[in-house]
């Protein structure tokens, strides 16, 4: 059910992206400079325990919205 999902935005400022995005085993995710952006659907603290090993400038969590919801639903 789309209701149920559970799927957070995550947007990653750092100068170690490289290292995360390895350290994560991330696929789909999308890089610009140093700031990485994908979609979480597990335990946001698992993420957190991850990156601690990094200097993070800026970590923004943000839940999904309902068109996102959809449009991965029906992807």
């Amino acid at each position: 059910e789309v209701r149920n999902s559970n799927i957070t935005n995550i947007s990653i400022y750092s100068e170690e992206i490289e290292k995360i995005v390895l350290d994560l085993g991330l696929v789909d995710y999308f890089k610009e400079d140093n700031v990485l952006r994908f979609k979480l659907d597990r335990d946001v603290n698992i993420l957190i325990s991850k990156l601690s090993k990094y200097k993070v400038d800026k970590l923004l969590i943000t839940d999904s919205t309902l068109e996102e919801l959809l449009m991965d639903y029906y992807k």
